[in-house]
């Protein structure tokens, strides 16, 4: 499994200080526009060898920093320059390419130790981007769990009325015949969707005046609730005529009323049924 960015940043901080060294410097000089950088080592076995491994931990930061980077390790010594002390600060001038230049120095005693502590400014940086998506990840799946558990809640209400109304029709129906109930005719349960026994044609007044009241608490139209996952316009406008809708719709309805943060909840087992 890879390191997580922040990860990456403290090992290559402890792998700075593992080769930290006083006696190299950095020094760099910026004349106009280009910069001239140069990390000095001590002439001997032990410098040479500390070069070598500072070189190749630049290189990967400078990779870290830009990954196609060219030259990542003219990257890493430039963010060096940018973010740490300056030692030894000086200002003059100088000719390139036949223009006088304003020229700017300084020089960075241990590189090593500022290599090590950019890195942990960097980890710093990184740890907090992780914490935010973390963050951002937990609230998304605690905003689906929640509607999972909403949807979960209004398919048990129509369930519900779907067995209260079967219940009142048998009711009915053993009333006009006199026959005990176990002797009627049982009606098979629904296969899929829960249905409603009124006529195609039954006009339903008391549901559109309910879905228009709640769209205008929202200031919504029947076009905005499409838009929030709910049943489409045209359907909207079915229901807002008093016209007869399969249960799966007013499900809908009810998830996507319940969409708008602001307004009340509302529950399935409230809908008006005529």
């Amino acid at each position: 499994m890879a390191d997580s960015t922040s990860e990456f940043w403290r090992k290559l901080a402890a792998e700075f200080r593992a080769i930290n060294r006083s006696e190299t410097s950095y020094t760099w000089a910026l004349f106009g526009t280009d910069l001239e950088m140069q990390v000095n080592f001590e002439d001997s076995d032990i410098g040479r060898s500390t070069k070598a491994q500072f070189e190749a931990l630049c290189t990967d930061a400078g990779l870290k920093l830009k990954s196609d980077a060219v030259n990542p390790w003219s990257i890493w010594l430039a963010a060096l320059k940018h973010e740490s002390p300056n030692d030894l600060p000086g200002e003059g001038s100088a000719w390139r390419n036949g223009v006088l230049c304003k020229s700017q120095t300084g020089r960075i005693n241990n590189p090593c130790l500022a290599s090590a502590n950019l890195c942990h400014v960097l980890q710093a940086g990184a740890r907090r981007l992780e914490q935010q998506t973390i963050q951002a990840e937990f609230a998304r799946q605690i905003d689906d769990f929640t509607k999972r558990n909403e949807q979960t809640e209004i398919e048990f209400e129509a369930q519900k009325r779907l067995a209260i109304e079967q219940k009142v029709e048998e009711l009915r129906l053993k009333a006009r015949s006199g026959l005990p109930t176990s002797e009627l005719p049982q009606r098979e349960p629904p296969k899929q969707e829960p249905f409603r026994h009124e006529s195609e044609d039954a006009p339903f007044p008391r549901r559109a005046a309910w879905f228009r009241e709640r769209l205008n608490e929202r200031g919504w139209d029947h076009n905005t609730l499409e838009q929030h996952n709910g049943p489409d316009h045209k359907t909207n406008l079915k229901i807002l005529a008093g016209r007869k809708v399969i249960p799966k719709v007013l499900t809908k309805v009810v998830m996507g009323l319940n969409s708008h943060r602001d307004a009340p909840r509302i529950k399935y087992s409230s809908i008006p049924t005529d």
